[in-house]
């Protein structure tokens, strides 16, 4: 089979139409064809979407490395993960340039997107100087699917190394559910402690679930 005569048309489409045009097997094709060899794609993204049940399961596997199998992989990776990852890369400069931090709509968006689609719980820290702007973007853990180890002390000790003068912290729930745990509240609690005690804010604890947050600030709690 001719690949070239299948991928090019889609590809046509997609740059005289834009995406809203294509169906989810056709998003997957033009995904894959930016890795360039002779394997049937249309057949490769039917593949995917049947094992993966729907386009957001498909790049959320690519993001996790989990690959449908080895002979794939190479593809799997380079086309599916690029575009997420360029995509985070735009949204974290985006915030990290900004002058300060008066949007949170901003900062919340790249911590959906950075976090979506991942299968273990990462807990994240920004950074910021005392014009709200990020100096520093860290995954302060990643553990399994429901816990990541995080210790306070540790945020703290690199607040001060950074000379931070507020932190906003995130953390997903791969399960979907955005409710705080109670091991999420204590864990705040001593965080906004201990950072007072330098004289440095926590502006916001949010957790992250899909598409849905969860803020801490918008319910009181900091």
């Amino acid at each position: 089979m001719n690949t070239n005569s299948v991928i090019k048309p889609t590809i046509d489409k997609y740059i005289e139409h834009g995406i809203a045009t294509l169906n989810d097997v056709e998003v997957v094709d033009v995904l894959l064809s930016l890795k360039s060899d002779r394997t049937n794609r249309i057949g490769l993204a039917k593949k995917y979407l049947t094992h993966y049940n729907s386009l957001v399961n498909v790049i959320s596997s690519a993001v996790n490395e989990n690959v449908l199998d080895n002979t794939i992989s190479e593809n799997f990776h380079f086309g599916l993960r690029l575009p997420h990852d360029i995509a985070n890369r735009y949204l974290f400069d985006k915030v990290s340039t900004a002058k300060s931090m008066h949007s949170p709509g901003d900062v919340l968006q790249y911590l959906q997107h950075s976090m979506r689609g991942s299968d273990v719980e990462q807990f994240k820290v920004l950074y910021l100087n005392n014009q709200h702007q990020i100096i520093k973007n860290d995954n302060a853990s990643i553990g399994t699917i429901n816990t990541a180890a995080v210790y306070p002390r540790e945020i703290i000790k690199s607040a001060l190394r950074y000379n931070a003068s507020a932190l906003v912290l995130a953390h997903n729930h791969p399960s979907g559910t955005v409710t705080p745990s109670s091991s999420d509240r204590s864990l705040t609690r001593k965080l906004v402690e201990a950072a007072k005690v330098f004289d440095i804010d926590v502006l916001d604890h949010f957790i992250i679930g899909g598409d849905r947050h969860y803020s801490f600030s918008d319910h009181g709690l900091i």
